[in-house]
């Protein structure tokens, strides 16, 4: 499930984000009022939870227990498949 909804997040992050930024750069030409902006700035908001909220995916079963990740690591056992922060 953390899968499907890391997937779902990143492409309503991509298009939503897309759309605005787009908008974005129509706004010199449309002259928006001020509450467009501030309804603007809230979707860029909404946008930067999504793009969070598809780092699902680092906790999910594509990263820990996928028997893929489990054969590549015995076929090369020099090679170390975890990231680290530092």
């Amino acid at each position: 499930a953390k899968w499907k909804s890391a997937k779902a997040f990143s492409a309503m992050a991509m298009i939503i984000g897309g759309v605005l930024t787009f908008w974005a750069m129509l706004a010199g030409c449309l002259y928006p009022s001020k509450q467009m902006y501030m309804i603007g700035g809230l979707i860029y908001l909404l946008v930067c939870l999504f793009q969070g909220l598809s780092l699902l995916f680092l906790n999910s079963n594509a990263c820990h227990g996928n028997g893929m990740l489990n054969l590549l690591q015995e076929q090369t056992p020099n090679t170390n498949l975890t990231f680290d922060a530092g």
